[in-house]
């Protein structure tokens, strides 16, 4: 039992590193509740035409662990188009007007029983549900909502990322995943996006925020946003003597960040996809090709094309239109990101060669517990002693609560 703990014990000091959004920043890791962990966007195994949009926050989350009447959560979605930029090359744009906001708010009375959200997507669809109750029955919303406790599904080796990080190191993969038996709070939307644009919907930018209600003056502030993952724990790394920027790009508007720092952001993304670059011994991206990377990073979203096929059968997987982008190709793919995606490997092989090379990987493959293909989709969570170990002393390391 002790070498376990303190085998635990090294997980959590890991993990606080990095973990794809997680405790990725000094304001949000001190209120857990409004620390976004991730966010995936994926077609709806058990309702063809439908869209599952999936925001985790609160990691390290235990039973006790809850949302907050004085906290909202949104998802934001704007159409984008892709155009030409230059010769042979093109950028994604985003349509400005016809925005579209799915807001989730709560009452939370000292009973958690008696937790309720109501998730508001305009147009007469909104939904109101208990906490961890999973309702399916259909309504007039044309929405499913669900919120409360569930398996984090994000995985990762947090040993071999902090090779890669702080050393420029490669290591060889071991199956060993640091986000075992954690939990986290999750929110669930499932619609039709045809529904919520009133019109057939294309290529879409989506990203998530939440923001922090003064109940008394009613002032709003925002503490966090997620677009892709990995943005600020790895992108964004700050090496030694290097000063942190993530609480700052976490308060950024996603579309795009207008802050006083912006360049400061480009500068690091750039100096660290170099480092990245040379972790195999050689350059595989350009200075040219880093800095139109880093462009596209800046704007901070998700990627989807609600119309395009989109079975398991033909997805492509996470970045595949990004990819496509930066390659220059209009793409057919339906983008967005599944709770299975191995988001890791594929951010290591096309930072460090491009997709040049052989696939690079941490020898993590799939979430610690299965996921389902019906709604809410996400695994029941985690309820045993050493999950609880896990969640209590990963709390008091990390200073979060």
């Amino acid at each position: 039992m002790k070498q376990a703990f303190l085998s635990m014990l090294g997980c959590i000091t890991a993990t606080a590193l990095l973990a794809s959004d997680h405790i990725d920043g000094p304001v949000t890791t001190k209120h857990g509740v409004s620390d976004l962990t991730d966010f995936y966007a994926f077609p709806s195994p058990s309702s063809p035409g439908k869209w599952t949009l999936v925001l985790n926050l609160y990691p390290l989350a235990w039973r006790e662990s809850h949302f907050s009447s004085k906290v909202e959560y949104s998802f934001i979605l704007r159409e984008a188009e892709m155009v030409p930029d230059g010769a042979n090359k093109l950028k994604v744009r985003i349509n400005k007007a016809g925005e579209k906001t799915i807001t989730c708010r709560f009452f939370t009375p000292h009973e958690h029983a008696s937790h309720t959200a109501t998730c508001d997507a305009g147009n007469g669809m909104k939904r109101t549900v208990a906490l961890d109750v999973i309702d399916t029955r259909p309504d007039s919303s044309g929405l499913l909502f669900f919120h409360g406790h569930r398996s984090d599904p994000f995985f990762f080796n947090a040993s071999w990322a902090g090779s890669l990080l702080d050393a420029g190191k490669i290591s060889p993969p071991v199956k060993s995943n640091t986000i075992s038996r954690m939990n986290v709070l999750s929110l669930v939307v499932e619609l039709d996006l045809n529904a919520l644009f009133g019109k057939k919907a294309g290529l879409l930018a989506l990203a998530a925020r939440c923001v922090s209600v003064d109940e008394t003056s009613g002032q709003r502030r925002q503490m966090d946003r997620i677009g892709r993952p990995e943005v600020t724990n790895i992108i964004l790394h700050g090496h030694k003597g290097e000063p942190e920027l993530r609480d700052a790009y976490n308060r950024e508007s996603p579309f795009p960040p207008r802050g006083k720092i912006v360049a400061a952001y480009r500068e690091r993304m750039i100096r660290n996809f170099a480092f990245y670059d040379m972790s195999d011994g050689k350059a595989d991206w350009s200075d040219e090709q880093r800095a139109t990377y880093a462009r596209l990073m800046m704007d901070d979203y998700l990627l989807i094309n609600a119309s395009k096929p989109s079975s398991s059968a033909q997805r492509r997987g996470y970045f595949s239109i990004e990819t496509d982008v930066l390659n220059g190709i209009r793409s057919t793919a339906a983008g967005g990101r599944t709770l299975t995606d191995d988001f890791m490997d594929q951010l290591y092989t096309y930072m460090i060669n491009r997709n040049h090379g052989s696939p690079i990987g941490d020898g993590v493959n799939a979430p610690c517990r299965a996921v389902s293909d019906t709604f809410p989709y996400l695994a029941e969570p985690d309820t045993s002693l050493l999950g609880w170990m896990k969640a209590k002393v990963g709390r008091l390391a990390t200073g979060s609560r």
